[in-house]
C-alpha cells in the first residue's frame, strides 16, 4: 500500500521514520509465512482466510484510531500505527497462504496454471487500481477514509467466503507438534529447496527489485517524478495484460515454459536499462519488462501448489512463500547498500547478471514439477 509512507508522515513520522513503519507490513508478512502454514494446516483454508480478514478490519479500525488520536499524542499515534501495519502484514500472509492451499487443492492439474494466474492477474490489477483509489479518497475524503473502504472490501469479501468457500485441505492431527512438521517440511524437501527454491529466491530478486530501481534511475537520467510515476503506472497496466496467457503456457506446454521467458525478459531489460537516457527510451524498457513479468504471473504460487502434497500443504506452501518472501525482500534492500559501495549502473547490471543466473537454473537445474518424485510420507509423520 503506497499510501502508508504518507499515513505515517501524516502522522508526524520523519520520512526515514515513514520508511520504516511502511516496512513494517513487509516484516510482518515475512515472519508469519510459517506460523500462517501451521494455523493452515490445523483449522483449514475456511477458517484461516475469515480469522485474517477479521483481523484486517480490526486493524483498520485501530489504524482510523491512530489517525484521530494525533491531536492527543503524536507518539501514541505512532506506536498504535506501527503495531496495526505490523498486524496487517501477518494477517495477509495466512490470507495468502489459505488463498494458496484452497486454489491447489480446488483446480486440477491441467487447469491450475490457468487458475492460480488468474488469480495473479486480478492481484496484479488490484495493484494498480489499489493505490489510484486510495489516493484519491486521500486527496478528497480524508486519510482514514482509505481504511474505511479497504474494510468495506474485506468485509465484502468474508461474507462471499462465508457463503460459497468450503475446505480442500486434509488437516494435520491436533496432537502434531508444529516445529516438527516444518523441520520434516525442510528435510523433505531439501533437494526441491535447493534447485526449485533457488530459482525462485533469484527471480523474486529481480522481479522486485524494479520497484527501487526503476525511480533510482530515472531520477538519475532527469527524469520529473510525474515521468517516473508514469512509466511506472504504465508497466504496471502491462503486466496485467498477458496474465491469463501465461496459465495457457503453464498448463499447455509446463511451467519451465513460462518461467524461463519471464525471467530472461526481465533480466535483458534490466540489463538494457543502464543504456537509456531518455523518458521515451526508459519507457519502452519498462514496457517490456512489465509484459515479460505477465508472462510469469502465478508461476511461483502455480510451483509452490504442484509442489505441495494434500496432507502437507498448509505448512509446505508456508516454507514456500518464505522462500520466495526471502527474494523479494533481498530484491528491496540489495538496491540501496550496493549503490552506495558501487554506483547505481553497476548494481542493475548485477541483479540483471542475477536473474540470468536464474535463468540458467531453470534450463539446467530445475525440473518440469510434474516430474519430480515428491516426499511420500507426511510432514507429521517424519521426526
Amino acid at each position: 500500500m503506497p499510501i502508508l509512507p504518507l499515513a505515517a508522515q501524516d502522522l508526524g513520522a520523519s520520512i526515514a521514520l515513514a520508511g520504516i513503519i511502511a516496512a513494517l507490513r513487509g516484516l510482518g508478512n515475512y515472519i508469519f509465512d510459517i506460523p500462517a502454514g501451521i494455523i493452515v494446516g490445523r483449522i483449514g483454508e475456511r477458517w484461516s482466510i475469515l480469522s485474517s480478514g477479521v483481523i484486517l478490519v480490526v486493524a483498520c479500525v485501530f489504524a482510523i484510531y491512530a489517525i484521530t488520536a494525533i491531536e492527543s499524542s503524536t507518539t501514541t499515534a505512532l506506536i498504535c500505527f506501527s503495531a496495526v501495519i505490523f498486524l496487517m502484514g501477518a494477517a495477509s500472509s495466512l490470507w495468502q497462504v489459505a488463498r494458496l492451499v484452497y486454489i491447489a487443492g480446488a483446480c486440477s492439474e491441467e487447469l491450475r496454471g490457468r487458475g492460480i494466474s488468474l488469480v495473479g492477474g486480478f492481484t496484479r490489477a488490484g495493484r494498480f487500481a489499489g493505490p489510484v483509489l486510495a489516493a484519491f479518497l486521500y486527496t478528497f475524503n480524508g486519510l482514514e477514509m482509505a481504511f474505511v473502504l479497504f474494510s468495506i472490501f474485506t468485509l465484502v469479501a468474508l461474507v462471499l467466503i462465508l457463503l460459497s468457500f468450503q475446505d480442500t485441505l486434509h488437516r494435520v492431527p491436533e496432537d502434531t507438534i508444529p516445529l516438527r512438521e516444518i523441520g520434516a517440511v525442510i528435510i523433505n524437501y531439501k533437494s526441491i529447496f535447493s534447485t526449485v527454491g533457488v530459482a525462485v529466491i533469484l527471480l523474486a530478486v529481480v522481479r522486485h527489485s524494479r520497484d527501487v530501481f526503476w525511480p533510482l534511475w530515472g531520477s538519475q537520467i532527469g527524469l520529473s517524478a510525474q515521468e517516473i510515476s508514469l512509466i511506472m503506472g504504465l508497466s504496471f497496466a502491462v503486466d496485467t495484460v498477458p496474465f491469463y496467457f501465461a496459465g495457457i503456457i503453464m498448463d499447455k506446454f509446463g511451467r519451465r515454459a513460462a518461467a524461463i521467458p519471464s525471467l530472461l525478459i526481465l533480466s535483458v531489460t534490466t540489463l538494457g536499462l543502464i543504456f537509456t537516457e531518455s523518458f521515451s527510451e526508459m519507457l519502452i524498457v519498462c514496457l517490456i519488462s512489465g509484459f515479460g513479468n505477465g508472462l510469469g504471473s502465478g508461476i511461483v504460487m502455480t510451483i509452490g501448489a504442484d509442489l505441495s502434497l494434500p496432507e502437507n500443504r498448509g505448512q509446505f506452501i508456508g516454507v514456500w512463500r518464505l522462500v520466495s518472501d526471502t527474494g523479494q525482500a533481498g530484491g528491496s534492500m540489495l538496491v540501496g547498500p550496493l549503490s552506495a559501495i558501487t554506483s547505481l549502473a553497476f548494481t542493475v547490471s548485477g541483479i540483471g547478471a542475477i536473474g540470468l543466473l536464474g535463468v540458467l537454473m531453470f534450463v539446467f537445474f530445475v525440473q518440469e514439477p510434474k516430474t519430480i518424485e515428491l516426499p511420500s510420507q507426511s510432514t507429521y509423520d517424519s521426526s
